[in-house]
């Protein structure tokens, strides 16, 4: 289903690559559902964004730590955008 909807943006990832080696090359990390490849980025200060379709994650859930948090594609892209501009 997030191939369909996400296209050439997402691609899955074999769980043997380390996350710390594809996190360091990433502009961007996000995250479906809350991991700890989500807190690692945060730890290696690269913009950590949790992607919620189902909308059960509030904004103010402190388990977000630094993660922003987008409901929709739209809000995913726009998290994405912003951290290339930065």
């Amino acid at each position: 289903r997030l191939k369909y909807e996400y296209g050439e943006y997402y691609q899955a990832v074999d769980e043997s690559f380390s996350a710390a080696s594809l996190i360091g090359l990433s502009v961007a990390v996000v995250s479906k559902p809350i991991s700890t490849t989500a807190f690692v980025a945060i730890e290696m200060g690269k913009p950590s964004i949790i992607l919620d379709p189902t909308m059960n994650t509030q904004f103010n859930d402190p388990g977000l730590r630094d993660c922003k948090l987008a409901y929709t594609a739209d809000q995913l892209f726009q998290f994405i955008e912003d951290s290339l501009d930065s």
